[in-house]
Order: structure tokens, then C-alpha cells, then sequence
């Protein structure tokens, strides 16, 4: 896939994001406001899904096998997510998800995982909840050793996002993270960028 490709594959990966987004304040018209402010102890639970694009120099590979392929440029990200919010300002979130992808010089696959926690910072302006979070987790991939085997790494997140809340139960969202992990050759790091919406039962 080109740059120009990938572009467009993110562009219209956020345009839907928007749309969805902006759409969802006519079904909050019934319901009450309510101040986000006032609440404590919430836990949210949910899904999400979008695009992973890592870095041509990645180092998601088994070294031991002194092969090296570039992954798909683009893949597919899904998972799931369980936050704790103490405060209406801060709170704490877990995620797992897994992203399928292959090589495009290959009919060979691969998939691609992480786990992470993190710290959320929030500041809630009615409805809409803008945020910051910075946290640490694993990055992996899983395939065959006629491919790049198998491989975990450290990496470290941070990304911005808001969130809606078209009821007091439901939450929607949109998140723009990177993640920072090794890079191909020894003591790199490199960006791998997530674009992900996701929608939370509060």
C-alpha cells in the first residue's frame, strides 16, 4: 500500500469517526442534563476498533531467525478496554486488543497484539470529555517461522481523545495514540501509530 493510499485509509477512518460522533447528540435530547462533575467511582466497560500502522522499521520479529519483513502498512484493530474513574478529572484503564495483518510481498499472515494500562486525564465540559493518556504495556506478534515468528516488546503510549455521553450509561469515543517501541536496528525506538472509536457501557 503507498503513502498515498495509507492517507486516504486514515482520512476516511476519521471522517467516519466524526460523522458518528456528530450525530449522536439528537438522541440525547430526552434525556436530562446531568454534570459529570458530581460523578465518582464510575467504571466503564467496553469496545473498540480502528487502524494500527506500524513502522516500516519495525522490530516485531524473532531475532533468532536473522529474517526481516515489512509488515502491511495498515491493519485492522480491535479490543477491549475497562476503566476506573475515581474522580471526574482522572482515572485508570486497561486494554487488550489484537490486530491481524500480514506482508505485502507474502501470502503469509500474522497477528499483532498488545496489552497496556494507563492514566487517563479528563476534563469534562458538559457532555463532552476531553483527554490525555500515558501509560506502558506490551506490543507482540504471533506467526509462522517461515515469516518473522514470534516476538514481545515493551512500549510506551500517550495519545489525546474525547468522549461523549449522549446518556449517562452510554460513553462514545475517539482516540488518536502512539506507541513508542523498538526499532529494527539495536537501541531504536519508532512510532507505531493507532487511530481507534470505541463505545463504553458506564
Amino acid at each position: 500500500m503507498t503513502g498515498k493510499k495509507r492517507s486516504l485509509l486514515v482520512h476516511a477512518v476519521l471522517a467516519a469517526v466524526l460523522v458518528a460522533t456528530l450525530s449522536t447528540p439528537a438522541m440525547a435530547q430526552d434525556e436530562p442534563e446531568f454534570d459529570l462533575w458530581s460523578q465518582r467511582h464510575l467504571i466503564e466497560i467496553g469496545l473498540y476498533f480502528g487502524v494500527f500502522i506500524p513502522p516500516s522499521d519495525h522490530e516485531l520479529y524473532d531475532v533468532d531467525l536473522r529474517r526481516f519483513t515489512e509488515l502491511s502498512p495498515v491493519s485492522f484493530d480491535v479490543g477491549i478496554r475497562f476503566g476506573y474513574i475515581p474522580l471526574p478529572f482522572v482515572g485508570i484503564e486497561l486494554e487488550g486488543g489484537i490486530m491481524p495483518s500480514g506482508f505485502d510481498n507474502s501470502d503469509l499472515s500474522a497477528m499483532l497484539l498488545h496489552a497496556r494500562a494507563h492514566v487517563i486525564g479528563q476534563y469534562p465540559l458538559g457532555r463532552w470529555v476531553p483527554f490525555l493518556v500515558a501509560g506502558y504495556g506490551i506490543l507482540g506478534i504471533s506467526s509462522d517461522d517461515g515469516a518473522l515468528g514470534g516476538d514481545i516488546d515493551g512500549a510506551f503510549h500517550t495519545g489525546l481523545g474525547v468522549k461523549f455521553y449522549p446518556f449517562k450509561w452510554l460513553a462514545l469515543r475517539a482516540d488518536g495514540r502512539v506507541n513508542i517501541s523498538g526499532k529494527r536496528y539495536e537501541g531504536g525506538i519508532a512510532p507505531y501509530w493507532e487511530f481507534l472509536f470505541g463505545a463504553s457501557y458506564v
